[in-house]
C-alpha cells in the first residue's frame, strides 16, 4: 500500500515538473519571437529606405514601414500574393531588402505587412509557388523571381484571375534572359493586368536609375574633387556573365582590347575585384577615364545599374550598348557617354577614346554634365516600389487581361525570344557570330549579314 501512495505522489511530482517546463518553454519561445520581430523591423526600417524613381527626375515619393505583428490600425489593407519561393529569394543580391522583410521572424515566415503612409494602406505579403494560395488576394505579382516558372509554366498559363483580382508581372531582366533561364518560350503565353519593368511606357516603370537637376549648379572646387582625379588607367570592363548574352559582347570585348589599354575583371576577364559591387571596386574604377556598360541584351531602355553607379555615378565616362542610342539620350544626362552605333569599326572608336585620352578639353566634355545634374541610382529594386500597385488595384472597373507576349516589354528587344536562345551562348559561339554582327542603330545595321564585308 505504502508503494503504491510512493508510486502515485512520484507520479504527480513528474506530470507537475513536466507542466512546468512546458510553460517555461512556451514563454520562452515566445519572449525569443517577439525580440526577434523587434529586431527585424528596427533593422528593416533601416535597410529600406531608397527613392521611388517612378518618373526621371522625380524625387523618392515616399518611405515605407514596417509593422511587427499582423494587426495594423489602417483602414486599407491589401493581401498581396507573390510568386516565388524564399530560398530563390534569398539568392538574389537586388531582393536582399525583400527577403529580410519575411525573415524577420521564423515563426510567419512567409508573411509580412507592410505599411504605405502615401496611400494609408498595408500590404499583406505572401510568398509561395502553391497556386492554391493565389485564392482570396487582391493582388498577385509573377516575375520577381523570374526562375520560379520553371516545371510550373503550364499551370501558370492555364490559371485565371479570381473576380476583383489584379495580377501584375514584375521584371528589371529582359525577355530574352527570363525565357532563356526558363528554356521555354510559352512565357510569352502568361497573363497580366499591368506591368511593372524597366520601360517607361510600363503601368508601373521601375528603372535602374535617372538623373535630376542640381539645387544649385556645383562650384569649380566641388566639380574637380568629384570629377576630376588622377585618372591614370585608360578603359575596364567588368562581367561575370559570359553566356547568358544575346550578342557578340565578349568578341567586341577582345578586339577593343587589342587596339587600346583595357583591364578586364570578373569571371569572363583575366583580374579579380572582391567582393563584386562593393565600395572597394568601385573605388578602383575611379582610375580609370572609360568604363565598358555593355548589357547582355539588345533590348529598348535596357540601361543597366553599372550605367548609373559604376559609371556616371563615379564621374567615369561609360562606353555604352544594349539599348540603342537614342534610349541612352532619352534617360541619361546629356554628352554624357560614348555609344558603340557612333562608330563604322572598332578601329575607329579606339581612335576616338586615344584621342579623349591625350585631349583632356575634349574629354571633359562628356563630364561637365556634373555641374547641373546628379544621377540617383534606384538598384536593387527597393521593397518599397510596390507600394505602387496600390492605385493599380481593382476599383470596381472592368480590368483588361493582357497576353505576355504582346506587351512592349517582350516585343522591345533587337530580337524576339525564340528557340535559338534556350542554350548558353559561349564565348566560341560569340566569335562566329561576330563575324556577321554589326551594332543595333548605326549605318551599317544589317549590312554584314550574308556578306563578306569586314566586322565591326
Amino acid at each position: 500500500m505504502r508503494t503504491v501512495r510512493r508510486w502515485k505522489s512520484i507520479t504527480r511530482r513528474r506530470m507537475v515538473n513536466a507542466r512546468q517546463q512546458i510553460v517555461g518553454m512556451i514563454i520562452f519561445t515566445f519572449g525569443v519571437f517577439i525580440l526577434n520581430a523587434i529586431l527585424q523591423t528596427k533593422s528593416l526600417q533601416s535597410d529600406s529606405q531608397g527613392p521611388d524613381g517612378s518618373n526621371l527626375g522625380n524625387r523618392p515619393v515616399t518611405e515605407m514601414t514596417f509593422e511587427p505583428f499582423p494587426d495594423v490600425s489602417t483602414n486599407c489593407v491589401k493581401k498581396v500574393h507573390i510568386f516565388g519561393n524564399l530560398t530563390d529569394m534569398a539568392s538574389w543580391l537586388e531582393l536582399s531588402s525583400w527577403h529580410k522583410l519575411f525573415k524577420r521572424g521564423e515563426v510567419f515566415k512567409h508573411t509580412a505587412d507592410a505599411l504605405c503612409p502615401l496611400y494609408n494602406c498595408t500590404l499583406r505579403f505572401t510568398i509561395g509557388t502553391n497556386l492554391t494560395h493565389l485564392k482570396g488576394k487582391d493582388a498577385v505579382i509573377f516575375g520577381a523571381l523570374p526562375k520560379a516558372f520553371e516545371g510550373r509554366l503550364r499551370d501558370v498559363i492555364s490559371k485565371e484571375p479570381e473576380p476583383g483580382q489584379t495580377w501584375f508581372y514584375y521584371s528589371t531582366e529582359t525577355p530574352l534572359r527570363v525565357v532563356n533561364w526558363n528554356r521555354d518560350l510559352r512565357i510569352a503565353d502568361l497573363k497580366y493586368h499591368k506591368i511593372m519593368t524597366y520601360r517607361s511606357d510600363s503601368d508601373i516603370h521601375i528603372p535602374f536609375g535617372y538623373y535630376q537637376k542640381r539645387s544649385k549648379p556645383l562650384t569649380d572646387a566641388e566639380f574637380n574633387t568629384k570629377f576630376i582625379q588622377n585618372r591614370t588607367k585608360l578603359v575596364a570592363w567588368m562581367a561575370s556573365n559570359c553566356a547568358q548574352i544575346f550578342w557578340p559582347r565578349i568578341p567586341i570585348v577582345e578586339q577593343l582590347g587589342r587596339r587600346v589599354q583595357l583591364d578586364t575583371y570578373g569571371r569572363c576577364g583575366k583580374l579579380s575585384c572582391q567582393p563584386q559591387r562593393s565600395e572597394k571596386c568601385n573605388h578602383m574604377l575611379k582610375e580609370y577615364k572609360f568604363y565598358l556598360t555593355l548589357a547582355n541584351s539588345e533590348c529598348h531602355e535596357y540601361i543597366t545599374e553599372k550605367f548609373w553607379t559604376q559609371t556616371i555615378g563615379q564621374g567615369i565616362v561609360p562606353v555604352v550598348y544594349g539599348a540603342p542610342k537614342s534610349d541612352f539620350q532619352k534617360m541619361g544626362p546629356p554628352n554624357s557617354f560614348i555609344h558603340l552605333s557612333d562608330y563604322s569599326s572598332l578601329k575607329e572608336m579606339a581612335e576616338h577614346l586615344k584621342k579623349l585620352n591625350k585631349d583632356h578639353e575634349s574629354y571633359m566634355k562628356y563630364l561637365e554634365w556634373g555641374r547641373y545634374y546628379e544621377a540617383i541610382p534606384t538598384f536593387p529594386i527597393q521593397i518599397n516600389n510596390l507600394c505602387r500597385i496600390v492605385p493599380h488595384l481593382y476599383n470596381g472597373t472592368t480590368q483588361e487581361l493582357h497576353r505576355l507576349g504582346d506587351s512592349t516589354w517582350y516585343k522591345g528587344c533587337r530580337n524576339l525570344p525564340n528557340k535559338d536562345i534556350l542554350t548558353p551562348f559561349w564565348p566560341r559561339e560569340q566569335m562566329l557570330a561576330y563575324f556577321t554582327w554589326t551594332p543595333w542603330g548605326s549605318k551599317r545595321d544589317g549590312i554584314n549579314r550574308g556578306t563578306d564585308i569586314k566586322p565591326f
